[in-house]
């Protein structure tokens, strides 16, 4: 079914004067379109284990075809944004499957969820992460009560901090989660004393701004460098400050600044919104000259 521009019009009078059945509308409307995207994450996660080749992780030619045949592309975006619908859908599966909690409180995290595709992708990642003090699990559960900060890696998780709101809510976007999974990861190290006296230039590392481009029309990111290319990079510059070097160089990292434009731009143009909204506002035509 395709959207038809006639059928969006603004109301006006009676159809939105502030009243309970003007909120019990609103309501709905939100309550569709979560169940909306909800289904075809779950779908698309469904599809992804079916034709998904585990010895090579990557997906059957059978599916390949099919994907091209059918112009999934002009919906889903590109096979990695496939991808990311997919683990959205895992992670809706993670929490009415696997959480380990009462059945009775499946449905209150379900609806605490977000939507958007973009933020449900992030948060699979903290339910596939594992370290020494803590696994994905408990990670999430954690994260449903609170917002955890640690030190240092390997810091026990009592001595961790928490703090309010709990980073796993509706309005969560997959920005704030990015940047905070980022440092749970590698904790930034403390800040320097102004008496530092690493101040003189020394080089200077750019990045390319293509980092910031994506598709406004599928949400994939299409820039010749993409943001796991430069963290990887990133890591392997910071490998090379050690105790050792450390009284002599300093390295002054940007990364938050990029991790921050990238998803930014990235929640732009995110393709699950337009799920809710999928009317486009059109420029209109000029008049011709007589």
């Amino acid at each position: 079914m395709r959207v038809i521009a006639a059928e969006y019009r603004v109301p006006g009078g009676n159809r939105v004067t502030l009243s309970p059945q003007l909120a019990d509308e609103i309501r709905e409307h939100f309550n569709i379109d979560r169940d909306n995207r909800f289904q075809l994450f779950v779908l698309a996660a469904g599809i992804r284990r079916k034709y998904l080749n585990k010895k090579t992780n990557s997906y059957k030619a059978e599916f390949e075809k099919w994907y091209k045949s059918e112009k999934m592309e002009d919906l889903f975006g590109k096979l990695p944004n496939f991808t990311k619908y997919a683990s959205a859908g895992e992670v809706i599966e993670y929490v009415v499957k696997k959480l380990d909690v009462e059945d009775d409180e499946r449905d209150r995290v379900l609806n605490r969820l977000p939507v958007s595709m973009n933020s449900l992708y992030e948060l699979s990642r903290i339910i596939n992460f594992k370290d020494e003090e803590i696994d994905g699990d408990r990670l999430f559960r954690r994260c449903l009560r609170h917002t955890p900060k640690r030190e240092y890696v390997g810091q026990p998780s009592f001595e961790w901090k928490d703090s309010k709101p709990a980073l796993i809510r509706k309005s969560v976007t997959s920005l704030a989660i990015a940047t905070w999974f980022k440092k749970f990861q590698n904790p930034p190290p403390p800040k320097q004393k102004r008496t530092d006296k690493r101040t003189l230039k020394y080089m200077t590392i750019t990045c390319n701004g293509e980092l910031f481009n994506f598709s406004k029309k599928t949400g994939e990111h299409t820039g010749c460098v993409d943001l796991p290319d430069v963290e990887e990079f990133f890591a392997k510059v910071q490998s090379l400050f050690t105790e050792e070097t450390e009284p002599f160089f300093r390295l002054e990292s940007h990364m938050d600044y990029l991790t921050e434009g990238y998803y930014t731009n990235k929640d732009k143009v995110d393709p699950s919104k337009n799920i809710a909204n999928p009317s486009k506002s059109r420029k209109k035509p000029k008049k011709s000259k007589k």
